[in-house]
């Protein structure tokens, strides 16, 4: 990937958790540190899936791997 695309990408990632964040704080003012008592119930589970997702994706990257090389020998 050519670096300038890869900035244009990057930047365009960052900029809205950027202002997430930051609406966030300004949301949460003082309370910020109770963020992590809320969301403590969520963090396993939400972990759990994005390793699923993960394995799934690769999974299914590497089975459409194989499908083109036995397409490529024939």
């Amino acid at each position: 990937m050519f670096f300038v695309k890869f900035t244009l990408y990057t930047v365009a990632a960052v900029i809205p958790w950027t202002m997430f964040f930051l609406y966030l704080g300004i949301v949460l003012g003082e309370n910020w540190a109770g963020i992590k008592d809320a969301g403590k119930p969520y963090i396993i589970p939400v972990a759990v899936i994005a390793l699923i997702a993960g394995i799934v994706f690769f999974l299914l990257k590497k089975k459409q791997a194989l499908r083109f090389m036995r397409g490529c020998q024939k």
